[in-house]
């Protein structure tokens, strides 16, 4: 029985403490977080990795073009030009 009872014993001092207003993160939670800046940087990113998306498609679609898939090697051209036109105004503005 007395395993029991300290089996019960510790679950009412986890039910206790889940009510307190204690800092669970540490650190974390003491610097407030700047979203604006992240979101830039977040967006950085991902426009730095749309124009090497477009490289890619631009490289693809050259050896697309040599290898005489010329339909493919256009669909890959418009790709690669609408992804780099796209991330240089986004970086640029």
């Amino acid at each position: 029985m007395s395993c029991v009872r300290e089996a019960e014993g510790e679950a009412r001092s986890h039910r206790s403490r889940a009510g307190d207003d204690r800092d669970v993160h540490g650190a974390q939670d003491r610097w407030p977080l700047r979203s604006s800046t992240m979101l830039a940087e977040a967006a950085t990113w991902v426009y730095l990795v749309e124009l090497a998306v477009g490289a890619g498609c631009l490289v693809a679609a050259v050896g697309a073009f040599r290898g005489r898939l010329k339909l493919i090697a256009l669909a890959l051209l418009t790709a690669a030009i609408a992804a780099v036109i796209h991330a240089v105004f986004a970086l640029a503005g």
